[in-house]
């Protein structure tokens, strides 16, 4: 029996929500600041020599987009919970087999940032970092072999279905 499996987030539901989040991006109160968030990764391994000899890692880029709330806690420092989507994988070459393989992880992922500014003239900074919850939505692999055949596999069952990472990073905003 063949079957399809369709995950809750596809493409076109997350950039449906993205749109209706941009357009009802408001301001709650003179407080309190909902928004969206779009952005990037680009994932490598800097150490995997003992992931297998022969084996050329490369860099593997993803998506991430969500939703935000700053709540302030003093003239400084806030919260910032986020709820997203993010994309994180890698990209393996093994040249002695003669195959590759694309390998995208997708999660849904709360992070719960402290955020601290920092302010010099106009520039405007922040400090942000906290613990992230990731749940595993969808694993694949895309493998090529001997650049003729390829073949997408379904690897969710080789990852742990949650990710709990600690962040820490420098933001800052485009648009005031």
């Amino acid at each position: 029996m063949n079957t399809k499996i369709h995950y809750l987030v596809s493409l076109d539901n997350l950039l449906f929500l993205i749109i209706v989040l941009f357009i009802l991006h408001i301001q709650v109160n003179a407080q309190v600041f909902a928004g969206v968030e779009v952005g990037g990764i680009s994932a490598n391994l800097t150490t995997p020599n003992d992931l297998g000899e022969g084996v050329a890692w490369n860099y593997h880029y993803g998506i991430s987009a969500g939703t935000f709330i700053d709540i302030p806690l003093g003239e400084s420092i806030g919260l910032r919970p986020t709820l997203q989507y993010i994309q994180k994988g890698l990209n393996a070459d093994v040249s002695v087999m003669g195959w590759k393989a694309a390998i995208t992880n997708s999660y849904i992922e709360l992070p719960v940032n402290v955020r601290y500014e920092l302010s010099c003239n106009s520039l405007r900074l922040f400090l942000i970092g906290g613990p992230t919850i990731g749940y595993l939505v969808s694993s694949k692999a895309d493998v090529t072999f001997d650049q003729a055949r390829s073949d997408e596999v379904n690897t969710k069952d080789m990852y742990k279905s949650y990710d709990v990472t600690i962040n820490i990073g420098v933001m800052m905003p485009i648009a005031k």
